[in-house]
């Protein structure tokens, strides 16, 4: 299924951008980016990277470093993610912003008690040996 949205377009050599039509086939997996002047570039789900601000995403190419397009749209923005997600495409970080604030916070919460305890275990099991090499 293709979906069809315009977005910006920055090519890193200069500040300006360039409108562009983005078709994501969600089937194959690519984008095919079509610049005004007529010409088309392919890029793979597996050669990109993308960052989201809310309803912001900006997406990166691997062997591109200086180009950048922004979308802002919400629809798209979710549904790209769920596509990233099915393929993998997903980091750590960007899914430990889409927990939020609430869900970060338990799970600090529970690897520091988690240290905390095993930090008083080796703790005691150290005081137990010395103090079993002094009675004897």
């Amino acid at each position: 299924m293709n979906k069809t949205i315009t977005a910006k377009y920055f090519d890193g050599k200069t500040s300006a951008s360039q409108v562009i039509t983005l078709v994501f086939n969600s089937m194959s997996n690519k984008f095919r980016l079509q610049f005004e002047n007529g010409t088309s570039v392919v890029w793979e789900l597996e050669d990109i990277r993308f960052e989201q601000y809310g309803s912001v995403l900006e997406i990166r190419h691997k062997n591109h470093s200086g180009a950048l397009i922004k979308i802002d749209d919400k629809d798209f923005s979710k549904g790209f993610y769920n596509a990233m997600q099915q393929n993998n495409r997903v980091d750590i970080h960007t899914r430990l912003l889409h927990l939020g604030l609430s869900k970060i916070i338990f799970i600090a919460i529970g690897l520091l008690t988690g240290f905390d305890c095993l930090g008083l275990f080796l703790c005691i099991a150290s005081c137990r040996r010395k103090s079993s090499r002094t009675f004897t």
